[in-house]
């Protein structure tokens, strides 16, 4: 038997991204267009308390900081050893305005009403997302506190190299949200509303064999959901299958797609 197979989801994932935190910030793309609605949507405040859950190896932690004027940031998730890289990537970098807090996004240790902004980009999708929601909304002021929360739906998931060549990967990534989902999640969910929901389009360009070092270094958890030998036997699959699709592998081009959800109290 597979010794992932042994570990229930939260174990699996908390692994997963153990294993992979030295390297993390290397093999994700890391996006500025949501940094720059976000930074726009708090401007205006004297300062700015912001919580960051789920926050990884701290990359979109230094957007935040280069981009939002006077900020007070604490970066919070549950895995210590990237809350050990976003603090050493961050103070690196000589941003200072920070605190890392180890926690759960299902019991957000933020005093009711504490921060202006809770952010969480690309990690939603291992929340439960109603608790995450009823605890965020708890934690941001009530007259000009905002939630952001960037992700990918399945359906822009599989449009991706990874879910148009990939083999099931689609399939095996069902952890996504679509927005009718979400919408119906945030209603349900009282003293909140959901503002807008804002869609992204990058265009990407890659080698082949840049896609394949990042599927084997599982830059995405979904590559953690396949056992070794099913990893490699995928990879290659997914290497015969760009090569046929695409006349040039050393200049793959495909299109990323990404929604951004910004929710107010009421």
């Amino acid at each position: 038997m597979n010794p992932a197979e042994l570990m229930n989801p939260a174990e699996l994932m908390y692994d997963h991204f153990s294993t992979v935190a030295s390297a993390y910030r290397e093999i994700r793309t890391t996006d500025i267009e949501p940094i720059s609605v976000i930074s726009g949507t708090l401007r205006g405040l004297q300062n700015v308390r912001l919580a960051d859950v789920g926050c990884g190896g701290g990359r979109y932690d230094l957007l935040l900081s280069q981009h939002i004027d006077n900020l007070q940031l604490t970066c919070i998730d549950v895995n210590e050893s990237m809350l050990e890289q976003a603090s050493e990537y961050l103070q690196e970098h000589g941003v200072t305005n920070f605190k890392t807090v180890q926690s759960t996004a299902e019991t957000l240790p933020l005093e009711s009403g504490s921060v202006d902004g809770i952010t969480t980009f690309n990690a939603v999708h291992h929340f439960d997302f109603v608790k995450f929601v009823e605890e965020a909304i708890d934690a941001i002021d009530k007259k000009t506190g905002k939630i952001f929360i960037y992700t990918r739906t399945p359906s822009q998931n599989a449009e991706s190299i990874w879910g148009q060549y990939f083999p099931g990967f689609n399939e095996r990534e069902d952890r996504l949200y679509d927005l009718k989902e979400m919408e119906q999640m945030i209603q349900s969910v009282d003293g909140v509303r959901l503002d807008t929901a804002i869609s992204f389009k990058y265009e990407r360009e890659a080698q082949l064999s840049e896609l394949v070092e990042k599927a084997q270094a599982k830059h995405y958890s979904t590559f953690s959901l396949y056992d070794d030998d099913e990893l490699d036997e995928a990879v290659n699959i997914f290497q015969r299958a760009v090569e046929f699709g695409f006349d040039e592998t050393g200049s793959i081009q495909w299109s990323d797609q990404n929604t951004l959800l910004i929710l107010s109290p009421i």
